[in-house]
């Protein structure tokens, strides 16, 4: 009897609901794999970062997380991403190496831009459709 006194007083304040967001969006970010990015100190490993967090941001389909605020989110990781990159490139003498290494580096930085890029637009689909 005093449980369901206190289930409706939680739906009257609000709770309930927020509680209900909270669970939804929580499959969204629940492993998010950042970390793996931003710990990451070579190159193959910044690609295999964003290719483990796109394809955990595919869960946003299943939840009602706003595409406004996973636009602010892949921003973000962009953000991350181009300033990890300037880290990781930093300690390489880029005027210095091979050409062929120089052109490795280049297309890999033009993919994961791509990549950042692409899924932007992803984002955007989904919010039109």
């Amino acid at each position: 009897m005093h449980l369901n006194c206190i289930s409706k007083n939680l739906f009257v304040i609000g709770l309930k609901p927020a509680l209900t967001m909270v669970a939804d969006y929580n499959t969204l970010m629940k492993d998010f794999p950042l970390n793996n990015l931003l710990s990451a100190t070579e190159l193959e490993r910044i690609r295999g970062s964003l290719v483990a967090i796109f394809a955990h941001l595919k869960k946003i389909r299943t939840t009602k997380y706003p595409i406004q605020r996973a636009l602010r989110l892949v921003e973000a990781i962009s953000r991350d991403l181009s300033s990890l990159m300037l880290k990781v490139l930093g300690t390489r003498r880029l005027m210095h190496i091979p050409f062929d290494e120089f052109e490795k580096v280049s297309v890999y930085l033009l993919r994961c831009r791509i990549l950042v890029i692409f899924f932007k637009y992803w984002l955007l689909l989904l919010v039109l459709l």
